[in-house]
């Protein structure tokens, strides 16, 4: 058997995700790994942590998720010299850090005023939300479109000039790679793999950093035309289209039969 493992708490990037394994759970993870013909995680990033559950050598073959390049596709964007368009596909949970998003965007529109910042995604609301939101002083120029279909996500990546993601855990997100196929460089935190995001397509800042993200998506917000959106869309292909990466498994499972 194969074990394709997704779970972005084996990047170990902060001490909550540390937290998220106990102890009862280790002879369990030692058996599954161990026993496995190979291990298949979407990044380099929790290879590290799984390999510490292994009692005996286990292969490993990282393969990363997958994006419908076909959908997601290239598209030129029209610049708009007064307005900085953003953009971010994620709900609202501890794991995403929007708890880190909201003072550092406060801070990025307060110093950038053509800035503008647009959030795809679920469950914005309750105490908790409220609670973040009612610190950042210039939330009318942040905006909220709510969950949204592939049509929709994809309007919002057309519509932007970068995309961000704040996260303190993600294994490959697929948020990150839809962004990419279409062509748009992102402002990532470190959880984000190098095998998808380096210098060529991002700015990469630490974990749960405020003054770091704050820098990061001021920088974009500058440099955003300096990068090579095909060249970046074509990059992605060659990693995550769902052909090359349907391909990568049946060859997987045709050599382990």
């Amino acid at each position: 058997y194969v074990i394709t493992e997704h779970k972005g708490t084996f990047g170990m990037s902060c001490q909550w995700a540390e937290n998220q394994f106990l102890e009862w759970q280790d002879e369990f993870m030692s058996k599954a790994f161990s026993n496995a013909d190979l291990i298949v995680p979407v990044s380099e990033n929790l290879i590290p942590k799984i390999s510490s559950f292994l009692k005996k050598d286990v292969p490993f073959r990282v393969v990363s998720n997958m994006v419908d390049t076909d959908f997601f596709h290239y598209k030129e964007r029209e610049s708009s010299s007064d307005e900085v368009r953003a953009v971010m596909v994620n709900g609202f949970n501890y794991a995403k850090a929007y708890d880190i998003l909201f003072p550092a965007a406060d801070e990025a529109l307060k110093r950038n005023k053509n800035l503008t910042i647009t959030i795809v995604g679920e469950d914005f609301f309750g105490k908790k939300f409220e609670e973040l939101l009612n610190r950042v002083e210039r939330k009318d120029r942040i905006k909220f479109l709510g969950e949204m279909d592939q049509e929709g996500v994809r309007k919002a990546l057309f519509d932007a000039d970068f995309f961000i993601i704040s996260s303190r855990v993600e294994s490959q997100s697929v948020s990150v790679l839809e962004a990419l196929s279409t062509g748009l460089p992102i402002v990532c935190t470190e959880v984000v793999p190098k095998q998808i995001a380096d210098s060529a397509n991002s700015i990469r800042v630490p974990v749960e950093n405020v003054e770091a993200l704050t820098e990061g998506i001021l920088e974009m917000s500058h440099r955003f035309n300096d990068f090579d959106r095909k060249m970046i869309s074509e990059n992605v292909k060659k990693i995550a289209d769902k052909r090359e990466v349907a391909g990568e498994l049946v060859e997987i499972y045709q050599s382990l039969i």
